[in-house]
């Protein structure tokens, strides 16, 4: 039995962000939500063709919470399931594209009405268009935000868009079949590949050192590396100039910070905290949660991914449906899309706001916030700071105060709790070397 108090908990490399200005509010946007904005009679209400009226089944919302948020123009497109609430990895055909814009004061509303099968939102480094996979038919769309059109530009699945700082070309990073594909071969190595959006019929391989899973690509702004399962459940950063690949850990929706820190987050089975691995962190990481925000009373979250900008991102939940430590695929109606911003050191989320309000579930979300390219995780020292060890009762673990990783055997759901008594994360020990489980689940380490 092993227990670990307060040291490595505060084992900081603390960032900063620059090159952006002060965020525009100060307000506490854990209690906020879009009912504190919301006008007390609607009169004249018109909407252009080529989105939805507001209504029950499109409901209006705040125009400026969410950029109260980022302290910027904010633009979210996500996936809706208007089937039965149940496709969380959005595999079917009953789901439209929908999308949100901070600054046009319309709300949520459809951009691609379906029913039909949308996968994987991604936006332009511009904000103004929308690239999305059909994933039955294996093909590439690009919607643009203006004019209110889609178009094909590929066949395969998209999983990132990039723009060369350089060249200031934008590329699609695609992989050449959709998952689940029924077409695919079955010895399809899930190469990585990348075409010009505007020039989609020249492509380039740019990783097949590994099979790679979808869920989830993330190019770093200098384009040299990539997050990514390789396959699951081996979360780890790609090095897109070598064609190799570094092992971080065990999870999934893996993602990569937008900028040029090469930190990677790997998403924890539990669905509840993401474990961050900086670049020159020796194997060192830090777990932060990302289930605390307003609404969703513990229980699971998913999708979650960075935004353009270092300090925001987005996932959905909560997942209340069905039973067991795992209500991932029950999916359900109650899950809505949030949008999140990071504390400076990354180790917690400081605020949060509920983007969408609807009567469906909502998945796969992705967000672009104006400037967000221009910033930048700063990096300062590793400070060690001096923890004095809290006294311990007889009963296991002695006490919750100051936890930061515990682990009893093979067989116990180790679990360290928050002051509500609530799971606030689990934590794991990988037999690694000579060490093997033993009788009973215990490690033996000889």
């Amino acid at each position: 039995m092993v227990r670990a108090y307060g040291v490595e908990e505060r084992l900081s490399s603390r960032f900063a962000p620059t090159g952006c200005g002060p965020y525009a509010a100060r307000m506490n946007l854990r209690t906020f939500s879009f009912h504190h904005l919301l006008p007390l009679a609607l009169l004249g209400l018109a909407s252009p063709a080529c989105a939805e009226a507001p209504g029950p089944d499109n409901p209006p919302s705040a125009p400026d919470s969410v950029e109260a948020l980022t302290g910027a123009h904010t633009r979210l497109a996500w996936v809706q399931d208007i089937g039965s609430g149940t496709d969380v990895f959005a595999g079917g055909g009953q789901l439209r594209l929908i999308g949100y814009d901070s600054r046009d004061g319309r709300g949520e509303r459809v951009l691609v009405p379906g029913p039909g099968a949308f996968r994987r939102p991604l936006f332009t480094p511009d904000g103004g268009t929308v690239v999305y996979s059909d994933h039955l038919r294996n093909r590439i769309h690009a919607f643009d935000w203006a004019r209110g059109r889609t178009r094909e530009i590929a066949r395969g699945y998209a999983v990132d868009v990039w723009r060369d700082p350089e060249a200031g070309a934008v590329w699609v990073y695609a992989q050449p079949y959709a998952p689940g594909y029924p077409d695919a071969p079955e010895d399809n190595p899930r190469s990585l590949h990348r075409f010009r959006i505007d020039q989609p019929g020249v492509t380039e391989k740019v990783f097949d050192a590994a099979p790679l899973d979808a869920d989830n690509i993330q190019i770093s702004r200098d384009g040299r590396f990539a997050s990514g399962l390789f396959p699951w459940p081996h979360g780890g950063r790609a090095d897109l100039t070598n064609n190799t690949w570094q092992r971080l850990g065990r999870g999934c929706w893996v993602s990569m910070a937008p900028d040029d820190s090469g930190i990677v987050w790997i998403f924890d089975g539990a669905h509840r905290n993401v474990a961050l691995y900086p670049p020159d962190g020796g194997g060192s990481h830090w777990q932060t949660n990302i289930n605390d925000a307003p609404g969703i009373g513990g229980y699971e979250v998913y999708h979650p991914r960075w935004t353009n900008h270092a300090r925001h991102l987005v996932m959905t939940g909560p997942y209340r449906e069905g039973g067991g430590g795992n209500r991932i695929r029950g999916g359900g109606t109650a899950v809505e899309i949030h949008l999140g911003r990071f504390a400076p050191d990354l180790r917690s989320v400081e605020a949060w706001v509920q983007v969408s309000d609807n009567p469906h579930a909502n998945f796969y979300p992705a967000a672009w916030i104006e400037g967000g390219h221009e910033v930048s995780l700063a990096r300062e020292p590793t400070r060690v700071a001096e923890v004095t060890p809290p006294e311990l009762d007889d009963r296991w673990p002695g006490t919750q105060e100051g936890l930061v990783w515990i682990w009893r055997d093979g067989d116990t759901d180790n679990q360290i709790l928050d002051a509500e008594g609530r799971t606030a994360r689990r934590t794991s020990a990988e037999p690694k070397a000579r060490a093997v489980f033993a009788r009973h689940h215990a490690m033996d380490l000889a």
